[in-house]
């Protein structure tokens, strides 16, 4: 079966919101999605998705951490990293993917400072620095957004009492 244009349907296709880039200022954001990125010129990346905790809005950021041609880069690039791992909860920072799988910093949750940078000519929004999540808002508990209605809704209910006698007499 060949694909043509004529034949498309998008009846039962949802419509898309689209993102919504987060603007300047501080933020408490999560990680949706990191994956490895290997650039033509030998640099390694790490691209981390990240979206709001109580919201749609999103940013990305590419962490450089490998760059032959620009240590200064690869530095900058690894103290981010380092930073996001630490205020995320990563239980090791100081060595994150031992099994080479960016993927464990999804659903980290921390803060971020969003802020104009200028490329090209233009003007973008861009991660600026990552910071724990009480920075950005002194009264987020993590746990509460990990576990929204708590433990206790999570548990399955006590058994009812039951009034029969199951007790057999001999």
């Amino acid at each position: 079966m060949s694909f043509t244009f004529n034949d498309l349907n998008l009846q039962h296709v949802e419509v898309s919101q689209g993102s919504i880039i987060l603007p300047e200022g501080n933020h408490i954001v999560e990680v949706t999605d990191a994956k490895p990125e290997k650039k033509k010129n030998g640099t390694q990346q790490v691209v981390v998705s990240m979206r709001e905790v109580n919201g749609t809005r999103t940013i990305t950021d590419w962490i450089v951490v490998y760059n032959p041609n620009h240590p200064k880069n690869q530095e900058i690039g690894r103290s981010q990293l380092k930073t996001l791992c630490h205020h995320g909860g990563h239980p090791n920072p100081d060595n994150p993917f031992p099994n080479d799988d960016v993927s464990v910093l999804k659903g980290f949750v921390f803060g971020i400072y969003v802020g104009d940078d200028e490329y090209n000519g233009k003007v973008n929004q861009k991660v600026k620095s990552y910071k724990s999540a009480t920075k950005v808002d002194p009264s987020f508990d993590l746990q509460k957004h990990k576990d929204p209605l708590g433990a206790a809704a999570s548990s399955p209910p006590p058994s009812e009492k039951n009034d029969v006698d199951d007790d057999i007499p001999f």
